[in-house]
């Protein structure tokens, strides 16, 4: 399991905003379009239990865009008021941080060879992605 970090709560308040402007994972950072300017993020929903009846990883999700991802847990103000945070299995990170790019994010910081291959296109290998994540 990894921890994935959301950007998603008013700096004012720490509220939600229902989006998400900004997505952590380790140090490797992702902004929405437009540099995730607020009211500029993609819509997010916590908590929504998991929609095909399974009993697999976990019993919750969450809807970025228009994808529903599975996650185990939902943390709100993790790190300070800004920011929530899940843990995902490494497949469905993996499954994030495509489509993320194929929504127009882009990736503004993290280890070189993740951000390489994000930028080009290539597919990311778990490997890579554990390197990135584990990169001190």
């Amino acid at each position: 399991m990894m921890t994935v970090s959301f950007a998603c709560n008013d700096p004012e308040n720490g509220l939600s905003l229902d989006k998400v402007f900004s997505i952590e994972i380790g140090d490797n950072e992702f902004e929405a379009p437009n540099g995730g300017i607020m009211g500029a993020g993609c819509l997010l929903r916590t908590g929504l239990k998991k929609v095909d009846g399974s009993t697999s990883r976990c019993d919750q999700a969450f809807k970025l865009s228009r994808r529903v991802f599975p996650c185990s847990g939902w943390k709100g103000w993790y790190g300070n008021w800004c920011w929530d945070a899940t843990r995902m299995e490494e497949k469905d990170v993996l499954d994030l941080i495509r489509y993320v790019r194929r929504i127009g994010w882009k990736m503004t910081a993290g280890a070189v060879e993740l951000g390489g291959l994000y930028d080009s296109g290539a597919d990311i290998s778990a490997d890579v992605l554990r390197e990135a994540v584990s990169w001190p």
